[in-house]
């Protein structure tokens, strides 16, 4: 039987760029790399863009300390002369003429004759052996919320680290095993025996890597698998909180998590705090504050505010996002929602916004819920344009207005329909939601790059494309104060530029092609001379019709500047 050579893949298709690219998407923060050998795949991974924890394991001496080698100056790669299987204890392992066939069972009579030289066995050594989930909570010692990607290449034994990682699994998100086709060891299990396991236990495969090929076919004989958790496989809550390493034992987790976020302390925030804390005990939810800023940055407030809510967060890093992000991965309910600082949420908003989700009989597509927000407009000094733009449109980011329709609806990225998605002023997910997807902090409000919003309709929109289904309901409705700060011209002009950068920005990161710049920049020019007329004919004759007409034309120029502005940047592809 000839070898068919693999060609040596490029840097885009390697397992390892695979890893890295999978790890920023689901925000790993620890590899556990099970069968390190001499830390090749380690460092690999680490020259693709991973900078998160990494902890190896290597039970046989002599590859362990060049392990050690590897690893040396990296103060987030811990290496342990360990293996993992099952069961804490020891382990037989036998040791082969190239250590990178060293297995804890005896080569195959296919493996003896196709590489005759590498899988002699030359020695047997009995190692320590541990289950993972033993130790694991050694392994993410401070790391607040655990994202674990499980890197196995054990040569046949993989299954058998499964196994010993079940009390593990709930930090666990994706993972990575050399499966067989042809088996190199006698009694280990087959691709497709591994497979099934790992699909029972909620992981989906995500890559395809292949290592061996044998014959003039080019049969595989093995490869690697990456394998990540999606929504519709999930039976038990993901990423449980940690204390001390192991899940919370401050009793039963709530049914809810209300999340508000502020930047300072305001008398709207009270307010808000106070119908959410009202809800929230007649539901036995809990509420979290999660503040943009560094610990100190609420003064005095801090101890009247810390009484309106259960816990009471800070997330330093400036930008919406990161303190979504962060608010998350601390909340404990099955169901996560969320309204702003400066919203009114009305009597019943939050049994009526998660009710579809905590239902037992929750298809297990309804991920996410929205409600309707409802500007209130001061008694007086509204400008006329700006009050008859936010009530004709029924989602507007001015406002902000969000009623899609009178009646209860889902959500739909047909852009006929009209629905838009959740907005963040009034929302609420499943809390196994945020495992797979985050809130990116390219986009929502940020005071260093000056975006104004974006992360609510990206995650929304996500979802929608990947066949999740959200659910609008009117009868889950907060109000919102109009701020007449909104209502100037200049400011909505910003709005509307910042409007179009966000549309390039999200549909690049949704992979969608947009057209070339050239498109765009017609648009502005036939926009811009159309203006011009409008502006004209304002001076000339007046009235408010013809200030309507020029402001449309000025605020869609504005949104095309922005587009335009946006595509220019290296961030955008067309």
């Amino acid at each position: 039987m000839t070898e068919t050579p693999i060609p040596r893949p490029s840097s885009e298709d390697t397992v390892e760029r695979r890893v890295a690219e999978l790890a920023a998407q689901l925000a790993i923060n620890c590899v556990i790399d099970v069968g390190a050998n001499r830390g090749q795949w380690a460092r690999a991974l680490r020259a693709a863009g991973y900078r998160g924890r990494i902890a190896s394991f290597e039970p046989i001496r002599a590859s362990f300390e060049e392990l050690c080698a590897a690893a040396a100056g990296d103060p987030d790669w811990v290496v342990h002369p360990l293996a993992l299987g099952d069961a804490d204890g020891s382990l037989a392992m036998k040791h082969t003429e190239d250590s990178l066939f060293s297995s804890a069972f005896a080569p195959s009579r296919f493996a003896r004759a196709k590489f005759p030289v590498g899988v002699g066995v030359v020695a047997e050594e009995s190692v320590p052996m541990r289950r993972l989930d033993s130790i694991f909570p050694e392994l993410v010692a401070g790391i607040a919320m655990p994202r674990v990607f499980l890197k196995m290449d054990t040569q046949g034994y993989d299954l058998r680290v499964f196994d010993g990682a079940r009390g593990a699994l709930p930090w666990i998100l994706a993972l990575q095993s050399e499966l067989s086709v042809l088996p190199l060891y006698e009694g280990m299990p087959s691709y497709i025996e591994a497979l099934a396991l790992y699909s029972r236990s909620g992981f989906a495969p995500a890559g395809f890597h292949p290592v061996l090929r044998v014959g003039p076919a080019g049969v595989l004989c093995e490869f690697d698998c990456v394998l990540a958790r999606h929504l519709r496989s999930i039976e038990a809550p993901l990423l449980p909180a940690i204390t001390d390493g192991h899940a919370a034992a401050s009793g039963p987790p709530p049914p809810i998590s209300a999340i508000v976020t502020a930047c300072v302390d305001s008398p709207a925030l009270r307010r808000c705090l106070g119908r959410v804390r009202v809800q929230a005990d007649a539901l036995g939810a809990e509420v979290i504050l999660a503040v943009n800023g560094a610990e100190d940055s609420l003064g005095d407030a801090r101890e009247a505010l810390e009484k309106l809510c259960d816990r009471l967060l800070f997330e330093p890093r400036v930008g919406k996002s990161h303190v979504l992000n962060a608010a998350v991965d601390a909340a404990r309910g099955a169901v996560v929602a969320f309204t702003d600082d400066d919203a009114e949420p009305q009597e019943g908003w939050l049994a009526a916004l998660t009710a579809p989700l905590r239902a037992p009989d929750r298809p297990l597509e309804l991920v996410g819920c929205g409600g309707a927000v409802t500007p209130v407009f001061p008694p007086s000094g509204t400008p006329s344009w700006f009050r008859e733009r936010v009530e004709e449109k029924r989602s507007y980011f001015l406002g902000p207005r969000h009623e899609p329709s009178d009646a209860a609806q889902d959500y739909s990225l047909d852009h006929r329909l009209q629905t838009g998605v959740p907005i963040g002023a009034n929302c609420a997910y499943r809390r196994e939601v945020f495992a797979f997807y985050r809130y990116d902090p390219r986009l929502g409000p940020n005071r260093e790059t000056g975006m104004r919003g974006g992360e609510d309709s990206l995650l929304g929109m996500m979802l929608l494309r990947d066949g999740y289904r959200l659910r609008y309901l009117p009868e889950a409705r907060v109000s919102h104060p109009v701020d007449l700060g909104r209502a100037a011209i200049a400011t909505a002009r910003r709005g509307y530029f910042m409007q179009g950068v966000e549309f390039v920005r999200i549909r690049n990161l949704l992979g969608v092609t947009l057209p070339p710049p050239a498109d765009f920049r017609r648009k502005l020019q036939g926009v811009r001379l159309r203006m011009w007329v409008a502006r004209v004919e304002l001076a000339l004759r007046g009235g408010e019709k013809r200030e309507r007409r020029w402001l449309n034309r000025l605020f869609k120029a504005q949104r095309l500047r922005g587009i335009l502005a946006e595509m220019r940047s290296p961030f955008a592809r067309w």
